[in-house]
């Protein structure tokens, strides 16, 4: 619950509280009448209506139209209010449909790599393996390969739950799934396996600028 709007008098904030809640809006009347400091502005507002923060938008249309039939109604002093663009119900939708593509597209390339993997000429292969940047990071890419899909696999279901941990797991993959690929030779791949990587990948780091740079950011405090 967040303050919506602050109030002078408790019959207003009684009245507007009356009118959301008999539109179904989870509106709370409070009143913190030993702030003395409120005059002063030290403390919060000592009466004001508390609101779920995705009920903001509604509540501000229902009072605007109550207002404007009327007029002699107290003019309130409301809090800025989450525009509609800006809702972080969107973002987190969007997040959420990235984390679970990603699970979905692991568990096809698990079941399916027999059918998307293209296997050159064996004097093909060899050449490609001759070009290896190093045998030692090549080593440590193949023995990291099922642990790292485990990891991602786990830091995406704490991600859904927005849990810093998961977050910081999910860097944690990104960057080590980077480093890996400087381990095994250059390889040759199906259209199908190359613009699936590519989506999947493309993905990842959109779910990662999500979850630091944008309101979801917020979410991920647990």
């Amino acid at each position: 619950m967040k303050i919506f709007r602050t109030y002078s008098k408790s019959e207003q904030a009684c009245v507007d509280a009356a009118v959301l809640c008999e539109m179904g809006l989870n509106a709370v009347v409070v009143e913190d009448r030993a702030y003395g400091g409120n005059i002063l502005g030290a403390t919060s507002a000592s009466i004001r209506i508390e609101l779920p923060e995705d009920q903001f938008i509604e509540a501000a249309r229902l009072l605007k139209d109550l207002h404007s039939a009327s007029p002699a109604t107290e003019p309130q002093t409301s809090l800025p209010v989450v525009s509609e663009e800006r809702s972080p119900d969107a973002l987190h939708l969007l997040l959420k449909w990235i984390l679970i593509s990603d699970l979905v597209i692991d568990a096809i390339i698990l079941g399916f790599s027999k059918h998307l993997i293209v296997v050159p000429p064996s004097e093909v292969v060899e050449f490609l393996r001759s070009l290896a940047f190093s045998d030692a990071l090549w080593r440590l890419s193949f023995l990291s390969y099922w642990p790292l899909m485990f990891l991602s696999a786990l830091a995406n279901l704490l991600c859904l739950a927005s849990l810093r941990i998961g977050r910081s797991l999910y860097t944690f993959t990104m960057v080590w799934a980077l480093v890996g690929t400087l381990g095994p030779p250059p390889m040759i791949f199906g259209p199908t396996m190359e613009f699936i990587g590519g989506l999947q990948w493309s993905a990842s780091c959109v779910a990662f600028a999500l979850m630091y740079w944008s309101p979801l950011s917020r979410r991920f405090a647990r």
